[in-house]
């Protein structure tokens, strides 16, 4: 029988948890981040094969593009 890496798991509900708290209090949309998220971890593991720091650098870069994104908002949209 296979061993599975529960680490993977680990770290793709750690990030979809991160981004739907980050989700809900910037944009109101936690549901849709926690989404994206979980489709990035599912894409780069299990799709590209990529490795667990890979996927934790795609998160990072979906959490720096939010902060761009946060960064360059309007005032009056906040």
């Amino acid at each position: 029988m296979d061993d599975m890496d529960y680490t993977v798991v680990l770290i793709i509900l750690a990030f979809a948890t991160i981004l739907y708290r980050i989700g809900e209090s910037e944009y109101n949309k936690g549901f849709l981040f926690s989404v994206i998220s979980l489709l990035l971890s599912v894409i780069t593991f299990f799709v590209l094969v990529w490795g667990k720091l890979a996927s934790i650098g795609v998160q990072m870069g979906l959490f720096v593009i939010l902060t761009i994104i946060n960064i360059y908002r309007k005032p009056w949209l906040k």
